[in-house]
């Protein structure tokens, strides 16, 4: 399971991360990247970072949390990506609907809560279509098999072609 933590409070993150790692379901390995801004979570993702669940603060520096989960849907699935919200803030519900969030957490977070929701994700994701970590270059990255057209190997190599045309 790879998690992204988007916030400008590090002490935000470093708090979700702990609640985070306290989920115990079996055969699940969490990885979590930590981001303090959206620029910087949109410029992993465009290098091939791929995350199953985003926690993303509203208030960022630079583009906003909003904008940042606007891109983040333009270019990816809907049904492959968990956006969370947070906010000290609950004026932004409706500017969200349209990115259909998963949730939205108002600081200061609730512990119970988060876990409680984020163990259901994880159990429903395993009902998701099956993927395939590999790596390039030193970097890991995800392909969903039921995206795969077909998969040539050569010379110990193999190259895959998806409908994207990655």
């Amino acid at each position: 399971m790879r998690i992204a933590i988007c916030d400008d409070d590090k002490g935000t993150c470093v708090e979700l991360e702990k609640v985070i790692r306290k989920t115990d379901i079996e055969n699940t390995k969490m990885h979590i990247d930590t981001y303090h801004d959206g620029e910087g979570l949109l410029k992993d993702f465009t290098n091939g970072y791929i995350f199953d669940i985003i926690y993303l603060d509203i208030e960022l520096p630079g583009l906003n949390g909003v904008r940042v989960g606007e891109v983040l849907r333009e270019q990816l699935h809907k049904h492959r990506l968990d956006l969370i919200f947070i906010s000290q803030k609950g004026s932004y519900c409706e500017q969200l609907f349209d990115l259909e969030p998963r949730r939205f957490y108002r600081k200061p977070l609730d512990e119970t809560k988060i876990l409680l929701d984020l163990k259901k994700i994880i159990k429903e994701k395993s009902d998701y279509p099956q993927s395939v970590w590999y790596e390039n270059n030193g970097r890991e990255y995800r392909i969903f098999l039921d995206d795969v057209l077909y998969v040539e190997a050569k010379e110990k190599k193999f190259m895959q072609r998806t409908a994207e045309g990655r």
